[in-house]
C-alpha cells in the first residue's frame, strides 16, 4: 500500500488518504504528458549520463526503502561547478514523481518547518534540494545547518512540539523515510564545512563530484551517443517539461501488485551490486555501499516494470561508477589498498599474461596490467607494472601511500638487493626495454590466501 499525497494505490485505495490532503496547506503531485513521451524523451540523455540515470533511478528507490529493510535514508549531494548539469539531474529525478522546473524545486533558503513538510509529504519517495548556496546565514551558521539538516532528514523526524501545538494539524509532530538530492559548487571537505566529518555523517550525507564543463559534466558516457551535450540537454528539457509524474506511478502500481516477490528481487539485486563493488563484511563499507545499492535496485526494477527510460543492463554500471566516485571522496590510504587487492583478485586473465623466463610474448594489449610470474622459490605474483599500478589505487593522490603499505604489509615480493621494483625484459609496456614492476603475491590476494 502506498499513499501519495494526490492519491492512494493498493488494495485499501479507496479508505486511506494522506494526511496532508487534510492540512490547509496540501501538496499536490501533480502529472501530465505521458510515461512514453518522458521515456522516449530521456532515453538517450540517459545513454549518455551515469549522473541522469542516478538522479531518476533514486527517485525510484524511494518506494524500497521500507520493503528492503532501509528506514535510514540517506542525501546525495552533487558537487561540481556550475552549468554541469547538476540541476538537469534533479529536475530528471523530480520529473518521476511531480512537476520539474527549476521554479519548482525546493531551495536551501526554504525555513526549517517547510523542509520537514516537505519531507512527510515525500514519504517514501525523493525529495530535492537545489543549491546548498542558498543558505542564509553566515559562514559558520551555513556549516552548522548542513550538518543538523542532514541529521534531521536522514533521521526522519521534525522539530518536537508541545501537545498543544500539535493540536492544529499544520503544526503536528512529522515523520518521514526519505532519499534526497542536493547540489552545489563546493566540495564538503573539510575547508567548506570547518573540520572533519565523522563516519556517521558521510554516509547519512554522501559527496558525488560532477565532472567538469571541459568533460562534458554530467554526461560521462558521451561516446554513448551521436548527439552532442548541448542536444541532449535540450531534449532531456523539453521531456522533463512536458511529461512527469507518471513514472512513479506506474513504478508503483507494480510494485504493490506483488510486494512480497519484488522486495525478494531487489534484495537479491542489491546484494549482487554489493558483491559487484566489493563491500567485503566491514558493516561501515556496507552501510555506505547499500545507500547506492538500493539506487540500484530501483533503477533496475524500473526498467523490468517499463517505467524506465533505459534497458535492464543500463543502471548497474552507472551507479557503479557513481559509487567509486563517492567512495573515492571518503576513502583512506588503508581501503584504497584493499580495493587495489580486489581490483587484482578479481582480474580477468587478459590482464596478466603468463610470463617465464627466456620468453617474450607478443606485445601486450593496452587492457593489460603486467605479466604473472613465479618466483625462485615458488611464489606466485602478479607483476603490475609501475605507472599502471598508480593509475589502479582509487583515489590516485594515495597511490605512494598505497605502495609503502603493500611493502609493510608483506604483499610484494622483493627484486634483487630487497628493492621493491623489479626490472622485467618484456614487450608491450612503454617504451623501455626493461620496465619497472610491482610484484604483489598472489597468496595474499582476497580469496588466494592460503
Amino acid at each position: 500500500m502506498f499513499v501519495l499525497p494526490d492519491t492512494t494505490i493498493g488494495p485499501d485505495a479507496d479508505t486511506l488518504i494522506h494526511a496532508s490532503r487534510k492540512s490547509s496547506k496540501p501538496f499536490e503531485l501533480a502529472t501530465q504528458g505521458s510515461l512514453d513521451g518522458w521515456r522516449d524523451g530521456l532515453k538517450d540523455p540517459c545513454r549518455a549520463s551515469s549522473y541522469l540515470t542516478f538522479g531518476i533511478g533514486l527517485a525510484f528507490a524511494g518506494p524500497l526503502l521500507h520493503l528492503v529493510g532501509q528506514d535510514e535514508g540517506a542525501i546525495f549531494y552533487l558537487a561540481g561547478d556550475s552549468s554541469t548539469g547538476k540541476t538537469l539531474t534533479e529536475l530528471a529525478g523530480q520529473s518521476v514523481i511531480e512537476r520539474a522546473t527549476r521554479d519548482s524545486l525546493l531551495t536551501h533558503d526554504t525555513s526549517n518547518r517547510s523542509i520537514e513538510e516537505h519531507c512527510a509529504a515525500h514519504n517514501d519517495l525523493m525529495l530535492v534540494i537545489e543549491e546548498i548556496a542558498r543558505m542564509p546565514g553566515s559562514e559558520a551558521e551555513r556549516r552548522k545547518k548542513v550538518r543538523e539538516l542532514a541529521h534531521k532528514i536522514v533521521g526522519g523526524g521534525g522539530s518536537r512540539r508541545s501537545a498543544k501545538a500539535r493540536q492544529d494539524v499544520d503544526l503536528a509532530d512529522l515523520r518521514w523515510r526519505v532519499l534526497s538530492l542536493w547540489s552545489g559548487e563546493n566540495s564538503l571537505d573539510p575547508e567548506f564545512l570547518g573540520g572533519a566529518r565523522q563516519r556517521g555523517e558521510l554516509v547519512r550525507l554522501i559527496e558525488i563530484p560532477v565532472p567538469k564543463r571541459a568533460k562534458n559534466g554530467i554526461f560521462d558516457r558521451g561516446s554513448s551517443v551521436k548527439l552532442s551535450p548541448t542536444e541532449l540537454v535540450l531534449q532531456a528539457e523539453a521531456a522533463i517539461k512536458d511529461n512527469f509524474g507518471h513514472p512513479i506511478r506506474a513504478f508503483i502500481e507494480r510494485l504493490a501488485a506483488k510486494p512480497e516477490s519484488h522486495t525478494q528481487q531487489a534484495t537479491a539485486l542489491m546484494e549482487k551490486f554489493l558483491q559487484k563493488v566489493g563491500a567485503g563484511d566491514d558493516p561501515w563499507t556496507r552501510r555506505f555501499a547499500g545507500k547506492f545499492a538500493v539506487v540500484y535496485a530501483g533503477a533496475r526494477l524500473a526498467a523490468e516494470f517499463g517505467a524506465a527510460p533505459w534497458p535492464k543492463n543500463h543502471p548497474l554500471k552507472c551507479v557503479v561508477r557513481l559509487y567509486q566516485r563517492a567512495r573515492e571522496v571518503v576513502v583512506t590510504p588503508e581501503e584504497a589498498l584493499q580495493d587495489l587487492l580486489h581490483k587484482l583478485a578479481t582480474s580477468s586473465t587478459d590482464r596478466f599474461a603468463e610470463f617465464k623466463k627466456g620468453e617474450q610474448p607478443a606485445r601486450l594489449k593496452k587492457a593489460a596490467w603486467g605479466v604473472r610470474s613465479k618466483a625462485r622459490n615458488g611464489t606466485q605474483f602478479f607483476a603490475v607494472e609501475s605507472s599502471r599500478l598508480d593509475r589502479l589505487v582509487r583515489p590516485a593522490h594515495h597511490a605512494a601511500r598505497v605502495r609503502k603499505l603493500l611493502i609493510a604489509g608483506g604483499y610484494t615480493v622483493p627484486g634483487k638487493e630487497g628493492r621493491h621494483v623489479r626490472q622485467i625484459k618484456v614487450q608491450g609496456f612503454g617504451s623501455a626495454e626493461r620496465p619497472y614492476f610491482i610484484c604483489v603475491r598472489m597468496d595474499r590476494l582476497p580469496g588466494h590466501e592460503l
